[in-house]
């Protein structure tokens, strides 16, 4: 689509493992998800481990877009429409101190940054809201790394003879 990659998993596809994982590797930024199930767990471990956002939608009582860090960012539980804006453009940041739960980039860049942080989870969504910067320059001039490279770095530490 003209905004990113969209998937589509229908009903009883959230069953099936390989489904999400292809849509991962074809780099789905959203799956949209029609099930006449209203299930939230299933969904936001899929959107979690995509990384992904998940929109899903029920004629019965829910309606929820999960972010990539599998916690819901909309819901509605009654009839009607959900609407709710989100970056697809955004990194994910697990706890550092330097982050303090993204205290830290919110006092820095201001209203430049937007986030969605969660210190249960200690890991955030973080994008830009400035239309001349990334969040990914952001991230690099606050000395901060994403998941996606603390994973990369400790796992080859990890596979490195010491």
């Amino acid at each position: 689509c003209d905004f990113g990659r969209l998937g589509i998993q229908i009903c009883w596809d959230m069953s099936y493992e390989d489904g999400w994982t292809e849509l991962a590797a074809r780099g789905a930024d959203i799956v949209a998800l029609a099930s006449a199930s209203p299930q939230t767990v299933r969904p936001a471990m899929h959107a979690l481990r995509g990384p992904y956002y998940v929109v899903t939608s029920t004629p019965r009582d829910n309606a929820t877009i999960f972010s990539p860090i599998g916690l819901p960012l909309a819901q509605r539980t009654t009839p009607g429409v959900l609407v709710h804006t989100v970056d697809l453009a955004y990194v994910i940041l697990h706890w550092s101190e330097a982050l303090e739960d993204g205290q830290s980039l919110g006092r820095h860049f201001g209203e430049r940054i937007g986030f969605a942080y969660s210190e249960r989870e200690d890991t955030g969504v973080f994008w830009s809201n400035d239309p001349h910067t990334t969040v990914g320059t952001m991230i690099r001039e606050a000395g901060l790394e994403t998941m996606e490279e603390q994973i990369l770095r400790t796992h080859h530490l990890r596979h490195t003879d010491l």
